[in-house]
């Protein structure tokens, strides 16, 4: 009983700083985005971010639960990921003030 406790408090730590680490880029975004498109147009342009955000994440997990079904695992999926996540990067490194 005291283990399985243990284990329930740990993962909703986990779960909670997850929560906070997404949520985290929120802020940094919409200036971003602000300053660049100006306030009239950031619903626009945020939501439209976030929805791509939202299908690209829908994408992943859908493909992943393919291919562990073929018993491929998730390593091909994970380097697609980190790919993605490069790409991503090099773009923020792009971003002029």
């Amino acid at each position: 009983m005291r283990t399985e406790t243990i284990s329930k408090i740990k993962e909703n730590r986990n779960n909670f700083i997850e929560f906070l680490a997404g949520d985290s880029t929120v802020p940094p975004t919409t200036g971003i985005i602000s300053r660049k498109v100006g306030s009239a147009k950031i619903a626009i342009v945020y939501g439209s971010i976030f929805i791509g955000h939202q299908i690209g994440a829908f994408a992943s997990a859908w493909l992943g639960g393919i291919l562990v079904n073929m018993s491929l695992g998730y390593s091909g999926l994970w380097l697609a990921d980190l790919c993605l996540c490069l790409i991503a990067t090099i773009a923020n490194f792009k971003i002029r003030d």
